[in-house]
């Protein structure tokens, strides 16, 4: 397993790090973020859409309500929140197998342990955890191939 442990000392340096991520990471890449309710999984997201150039931060809201948003013209950055989906059903891994097998556009999958069993093998996990101060996080970015990008 290969890892990249990030201290983040308030949104604006989780914000940074999504966006330095957004820059470098390959095209068709799944992101499971991980990470309790209100450790940043979403802040992140917002500097992943920006780094990539595809949506300011105000533009990036959780999808909680909406399952799924998509940012850019064409679409290159897909967030996914299963939150709401306790127990997938069929029509659910469908459309999300539809979105995890497009080979151009970036996916963001919070709450991926719903659907562990058709998550992709090489998807580069990000979880999320609360540091010692109120605003810090440690952000661990994991994966079974060594990275093909620096941070």
């Amino acid at each position: 397993m290969h890892r990249i442990v990030k201290h983040c000392h308030g949104v604006a340096e989780t914000l940074a790090l999504g966006r330095a991520l957004g820059q470098v990471v390959p095209a068709g890449t799944v992101m499971c973020l991980q990470g309790e309710m209100g450790a940043g999984k979403t802040h992140f997201v917002k500097g992943l859409a920006e780094g990539l150039g595809v949506a300011e931060q105000d533009h990036v809201i959780s999808p909680t309500y909406d399952l799924v948003h998509e940012h850019g013209d064409p679409c290159r950055l897909v967030h996914i929140d299963l939150y709401r989906i306790a127990v997938p059903g069929a029509e659910d891994v469908e459309w999300l197998l539809g979105y995890l097998n497009e080979a151009e556009t970036i996916k963001a999958v919070e709450w991926p342990e719903r659907i562990a069993d058709v998550m992709p093998q090489d998807a580069l996990t990000i979880a999320i955890a609360f540091g010692s101060g109120e605003e810090d996080r440690i952000i661990t970015l994991s994966a079974a191939q060594p990275f093909a990008f620096d941070l």
